[in-house]
């Protein structure tokens, strides 16, 4: 019998209350499903709502990559 597979798998996801949450409620329900399964998960983002920090510090096995906010000078290029 062939050895299971391990996926590293990265979620590229931002939320706030101006652009909303579902994307990234989706991408943790997705996440945490394949953690479950045995790949290794991180998210990658630049802003989390207080609401999903919790869940990053808590002891659900995946990761959080933040990432810096907009720099006037970047975000005018």
């Amino acid at each position: 019998m062939p050895t299971p597979l391990t996926l590293k798998v990265a979620f590229r996801v931002d939320a706030s209350e101006l652009i909303g949450a579902g994307h990234m409620s989706r991408c943790l329900t997705l996440g945490s499903f394949l953690k479950d399964a045995g790949h290794d998960i991180v998210f990658v983002s630049r802003y989390v709502p207080s609401a999903f920090q919790a869940f990053f510090e808590g002891e659900n096995g995946i990761s959080l990559i933040k990432l810096p906010e907009f720099s006037q000078e970047v975000s005018s290029l």
